[in-house]
Formats: structure tokens, C-alpha cells, sequence
């Protein structure tokens, strides 16, 4: 490899002295490739009316050319500087490299960073909200709220009861109600949270069975809401929405009961064959309308005449007033 010419010029005392090199003009900036030179070469990069100047400062460990810039400005790239730490040119070059999910590429004069499209990221945490690699959670004055992926799709909200019903407080807090047991429904409060309660019958007119996961309801009685008994002593006490079937061998003496509401009914009997016919009394202050003759109050009485007579009986006024609202056969006031 031939190197670098040395310029020569007569001097006044000697007749040929050394020159240094004449600055190098040039459209292009120097690259490490350009190395025949003697360090202190001066490389001017002209870019329009734009003037860059490098000086050659030898090879390097590789035999590559080093350039420097003579000087810089306000406008020249010197170092980067990162959230730690700086970054120096190494033979005029910054590498702007990727990092965890991010990928870096140049081209011309441009340095694209792309953010690659599936990104896996670890814990965050900032202020109240605090995001895991599995997990969500919040910690506030109400208590902590994890949300959990639990691997089958779902979201769970940690911290709270298991198989409780959730509800909206104030302010749209999440709230859970108590545990439910078989068969009881949140009923509306108005204004107020929903309350855990079981479905009553306050006339026992429905018979309500309550079971896991279910609640059956029956009109109470068989039959149209009947309760119905075969009696066969000579007495029966009747009670509200029930029926009696006589079966004794001359007669049964059946009393209403003392205490009954309104729409309370009654229904009575004789049965065929061998059986016998029955005798319905009042107690005290009671009376019975058969059309419209009323029984004797206190002590009146509706008496079949005959096998398959039958009465219907209802309360027209509480604990006083009957009326008959059905009846098959001959029956006989007193």
C-alpha cells in the first residue's frame, strides 16, 4: 500500500521543507474506509452552502480511519442520553437499539422504534391500581378488589364471599348481599338495599316448600285448594278451606270454628251407601245464611236429610258471618 504523499516547499533557510496537507473538499463526509492520510488531514464535507469539518486522527486497533468533527454546534449530536447512563459515538456511530417488546430500524436519516404487536409486560403500579402479570387489584378505603383471570375465561373479584349475589351501594361501590338458603329471593326495599327473605302465605291459602336451587308452590289442601277428611266419630271441628266427608253411622255434629276471616271456606258431605248424614253448628255470636232464612244465632244448625247432601260455606263477615254458596239436597234450618 503506498502512503500518504508529503507536500514539499522551498523555505527560506533550507531549500525544501514540509508542508502540511491542503484541506480535503468533498460533497460526501469521510467513512472509516478513508485512511491513506497523515493524521491532522483536514476533510471538509460540502452540502450546499452547509460546511461540516473533520480531522483525521489515525487508524484505529483495525486499521480503519478515525474522523472527528473539528467542532460542533448548538445542532450537533454529541451524546444521548438515556434514563441512566450516556451514549458516545464509536466511530461516529449511536446505536439506537431495542429493548423488551421493542424493536428498532434505520434507514436514510431515519430511525423508525416499533412497539412489537403482542407485548407481554410485568408489574405495574401506580397510585391505588396496581396491574401484575396475572392479576388486577385495587386498594381503596372500601377494601381490596383483585380481579383474577382463573385460566377457563372467566374474571374473578377476589375478597369477596363465595355464591354471594353482588349489589350496587353509593356511589356504585360493589357491595354482596348474604348468603342465601333454600329458596330465598332479594326483595326490593324501596330506597333501600334488596333483603334475603322466603315467600310466605300469610292466609295459608299456598303451601310453599323451599329447596335447593328451587321453590314449589301449592294451593294449600287437595283437590280445588281442599284439605279433605273422612270423619267417622260423631264430632269434627272444621277448619278454614277444608272439607269433611261424614262416615259415621247416624251422624256427625260438625261446629265451625270460633275465630275465621273472611273468605274462609267450608265444605261438608254425607256420604253415600252406609254412611250417615251430618249436622253443621255455630259457635257463640255465630249465625248461617241459607238463602235467605239465617240460622238462630249462637246455637242454629244446617242438618242434611240424606246421604250425598252437601254444603259450601263461606265467612262473610270475621268470626260472625257465614253464608252457604252451594248446596246439594234438602237441608233443614234451625
Amino acid at each position: 500500500m503506498t502512503g500518504p504523499s508529503i507536500q514539499k516547499a522551498y523555505g527560506l533557510t533550507k531549500p525544501l521543507i514540509n508542508v502540511f496537507p491542503f484541506p480535503i473538499f468533498s460533497p460526501t463526509a469521510p467513512t472509516t474506509n478513508d485512511r491513506s492520510y497523515l493524521p491532522g488531514q483536514v476533510w471538509v464535507h460540502a452540502s450546499g452552502d452547509t460546511r461540516t469539518v473533520y480531522i483525521f486522527g489515525g487508524r484505529d486497533s483495525s486499521g480503519l480511519g478515525v474522523w472527528t468533527l473539528s467542532s460542533t454546534s448548538a445542532g450537533d449530536l454529541q451524546t444521548l442520553s438515556g434514563d441512566s447512563g450516556t451514549a458516545d459515538p464509536s466511530g461516529g456511530n449511536i446505536l439506537v437499539a431495542g429493548g423488551t417488546n421493542i424493536t428498532t430500524s434505520a434507514t436514510s436519516n431515519q430511525v423508525t422504534i416499533n412497539l412489537d404487536s403482542s407485548v407481554t409486560v410485568t408489574d405495574i403500579t401506580g397510585g391505588n391500581l396496581k396491574m401484575y402479570v396475572n392479576r388486577i387489584q385495587s386498594m381503596d378505603t372500601n377494601g381490596n378488589i383483585t380481579l383474577f383471570p382463573d385460566g377457563t375465561g372467566n374474571v374473578q373479584i377476589r375478597s369477596r364471599t363465595q355464591n354471594s349475589v353482588a349489589v350496587y351501594g353509593a356511589s356504585g361501590a360493589l357491595l354482596e348481599s348474604s348468603l342465601l338458603t333454600n329458596g330465598q329471593l332479594l326483595i326490593g326495599s324501596t330506597g333501600n338495599a334488596p333483603v334475603a327473605a322466603n315467600l310466605t302465605s300469610t292466609g295459608g291459602s299456598v303451601t310453599i316448600t323451599n329447596t335447593a336451587g328451587g321453590i314449589n308452590l301449592e294451593a294449600a289442601g287437595g283437590g280445588s285448594g281442599f284439605t279433605w277428611s273422612v270423619v267417622t266419630a260423631s264430632t269434627a271441628a272444621i277448619t278454614a278451606n277444608t272439607g269433611i266427608i261424614t262416615d259415621n253411622a247416624t251422624s256427625v255434629a260438625v261446629t265451625l270454628p270460633a275465630t275465621a276471616a273472611v273468605g274462609d271456606t267450608y265444605r261438608v258431605v254425607a256420604k253415600g251407601g252406609s254412611g250417615a248424614s251430618f249436622v253443621v253448628g255455630v259457635s257463640t255470636g255465630q249465625s248461617i245464611r241459607f238463602g235467605s232464612t239465617f240460622t238462630t244465632t249462637s246455637s242454629g244448625t244446617l242438618a242434611a236429610t240424606q246421604l250425598g247432601d252437601a254444603l259450601e260455606i263461606v265467612c262473610s263477615v270475621a268470626n260472625t258471618a257465614f253464608i252457604v254458596t252451594s248446596v246439594i239436597g234438602n237441608i233443614t234450618v234451625t
